[in-house]
């Protein structure tokens, strides 16, 4: 794809429609305080018009299983919407939403690459990872200035775009940085208007988009359970050191903090991906021309694209 165009359709496209919304919904010129929940809606429609301008709407059911993300966050944008004082409900809504991708991207591999234990212990794992990320992020957030939570949020999420590609889906790495963008507008909205930034009601979003995608890399291309789990995990760490984030009194530091304390994670799961992509290209089997299907494993080395 031309560079100017990915630009165009992945980047500004998600960033104006995020603003756009934010200030419609939120009209800051009046209460910044006023429909806390529009930040959900804003990073969601920013994320599916990167898919839609990219990719293409998926069908439903969606052919590859890899593209059900785009229909998993509509409901993640009506979790953003109960509020925040039902921490449990949010968190709980969110598991089971892990567990339906689980289901549609284990359905495929039922009897051919798990058996029955080991498809409800990934399915497990991919509900608790949902559940991981809304409820740090959800957490972590709340407690730390609006400006401040959506850089450690954009962090997170540029890291799984990086480890994604590194992971060979190029185009799901491309539609992840379409909610990176949208996180960036907020941010810009951030700096004149800080409580504009404020992404606490968004988490359920955000972590259906990293959650599904991450997974669907695991499952489906050259993804590694371990840097799946460590970006999983990166908004906890936040919300464990909140004490240490609270401390910095310059606003520079306030800002910048969180963001480096969650590239230690997001970091070193970008290494992990590197190491396996870098290692495997070196050892690269040479691609299928007969038009065969998958290995068992479930990995396509067509599946790059």
């Amino acid at each position: 794809m031309d560079p100017v165009q990915a630009g165009l359709i992945g980047v500004v496209a998600p960033s104006v429609a995020a603003t756009a919304l934010i200030l419609l919904l939120r009209r800051p010129w009046g209460s910044a305080n006023a429909a806390p929940w529009a930040t959900g809606l804003a990073l969601a429609v920013a994320y599916g018009v990167a898919f839609a301008l990219i990719l293409g709407w998926p069908s439903l059911p969606p052919i590859d299983m890899t593209h059900a993300t785009p229909w998993l966050v509509i409901p993640a944008v009506g979790i953003a919407f109960l509020p925040l004082r039902v921490a449990k409900g949010r968190a709980l809504a969110t598991a089971a939403l892990g567990l339906l991708n689980a289901a549609m991207l284990l359905g495929p591999l039922a009897g051919r690459s798990f058996d029955a234990t080991e498809l409800v212990l990934h399915a497990l794992l991919i509900a608790a990872s949902f559940a991981a990320l809304q409820t740090g992020i959800e957490r972590a957030t709340a407690e730390l200035d609006p400006r401040a939570g959506v850089l450690a949020a954009l962090t997170l999420v540029s890291g799984a775009a990086a480890a994604i590609l590194l992971s060979d889906i190029a185009s799901l790495a491309q539609v992840t940085g379409g909610l990176a963008a949208g996180l960036g507008a907020l941010f810009a909205l951030g700096l004149w208007r800080p409580e504009l930034a404020r992404v606490t009601h968004a988490a359920p979003v955000i972590a259906t988009v990293v959650g599904g995608t991450l997974w669907g890399a695991v499952l489906y291309a050259n993804g590694r359970y371990e840097v799946a789990v460590l970006l999983a995990i990166t908004p906890l760490v936040l919300w464990a050191l909140r004490s240490t984030l609270a401390r910095p009194r310059r606003l520079l530091a306030r800002l910048a903090v969180p963001a480096l304390i969650a590239l230690v994670p997001v970091g070193a799961a970008a290494g992990l991906a590197a190491s396996a992509y870098f290692a495997d290209s070196s050892e690269q089997v040479a691609p299928a021309t007969d038009g065969s299907a998958p290995a068992d494993d479930g990995y396509d080395p067509n599946y790059g694209y």
